[in-house]
């Protein structure tokens, strides 16, 4: 499994990171508040609460990453499935799964977090509460605590999709 599908996990893992890219870099471009409770306590202490219309903008942008995931995973799941001829092991699948979901969190930390937010610091992806304190987004410990919850959280994502579609 690992040597003959590694390729298509990198693929499918990198091609869900573009994916899910778009919806942050498009929502930080309409409002970087709806990313707010991400950003460093710093910002998030000085930060006033979310107006009614904000909060509008992160459920919509919330529930358009959760079904970009969700739609991604799926579609990834059942074409390994459709690629081993219909069937695939539970262990399998998660294990795929779980790679390719990781290879986000991985391009999430690196090339979004740190690179992106942290180096570039484009303006229009900077709440106004950002201004002069663009520096703690290059605070490598809350960069690796953010990245070890990931591997948590990509741990946990697959496994009622493997349960569900490994038959």
């Amino acid at each position: 499994m690992f040597s003959l599908h590694l390729a298509e996990a990198v693929r499918d893992g990198l091609l869900l990171s573009l994916a899910l890219s778009v919806v942050i870099v498009v929502s930080l471009y309409v409002n970087p508040r709806v990313w707010i409770q991400d950003f460093p306590e710093a910002v998030r202490r000085i930060a006033p609460p979310l107006s009614p219309v904000e909060k509008r903008q992160r459920a919509f942008f919330g529930v358009l990453f959760i079904g970009t995931i969700v739609g991604g995973i799926i579609v990834i799941a059942l074409n390994l499935r459709a690629q081993l001829g219909g069937s695939v092991s539970f262990l399998t699948l998660y294990v795929y799964l779980w790679l390719v979901a990781n290879i986000f969190n991985l391009f999430d930390a690196i090339v979004l977090d740190y690179l992106w937010l942290g180096l570039a610091q484009p303006k229009f992806a900077m709440p106004p509460e950002m201004r002069g304190m663009e520096s703690t987004l290059l605070d490598k410990r809350m960069n690796i605590i953010n990245y070890l919850k990931g591997i948590v959280f990509c741990t946990i994502l697959p496994l009622p999709f493997a349960f569900i579609l490994a038959l």
